[in-house]
């Protein structure tokens, strides 16, 4: 095979370990979603230090493949991590999900009070 193809193949297999670790993840957590938060951390822990630790192992073992150029591994994993990274803080940027739910009238309005009163002498 030639050198291209080599990096070609590297690459792919690259893009489709990120893709497996970054979508298997958050499947996981989805499953554990609704439970007590201790357990939901403990799993988002887990799940984290799992994926990184099968990543590394799946990594040295290709690394020691004469056909597999690990630059190109690397590189396309790092791409499509950071890539899958900067689309999700998009799409959550876009999805304005409240955290402690929507503000009423004046809550943004600091000088002013609005309608809470505060601010009135």
């Amino acid at each position: 095979m030639t050198g291209a193809v080599l990096a070609v193949a590297s690459a792919a297999i690259g893009a489709v370990m990120a893709t497996a670790a970054l979508t298997l993840g958050p499947r996981l957590l989805r499953r554990v979603g609704s439970r007590n938060p201790v357990v939901v951390m403990a799993t988002a822990l887990g799940v984290y230090t799992g994926t990184l630790f099968l990543l590394w192992l799946v990594y040295l073992v290709l690394a020691t493949q004469t056909w597999v150029r690990p630059r190109y591994v690397g590189g396309a994993l790092l791409l499509v991590t950071l890539g899958w990274t900067v689309r999700l803080a998009m799409v959550s940027l876009r999805a304005r999900v409240p955290v402690f739910g929507d503000p009423g009238p004046g809550d943004g309005d600091l000088g002013t009070g609005g309608e809470t009163g505060a601010g009135r002498a």
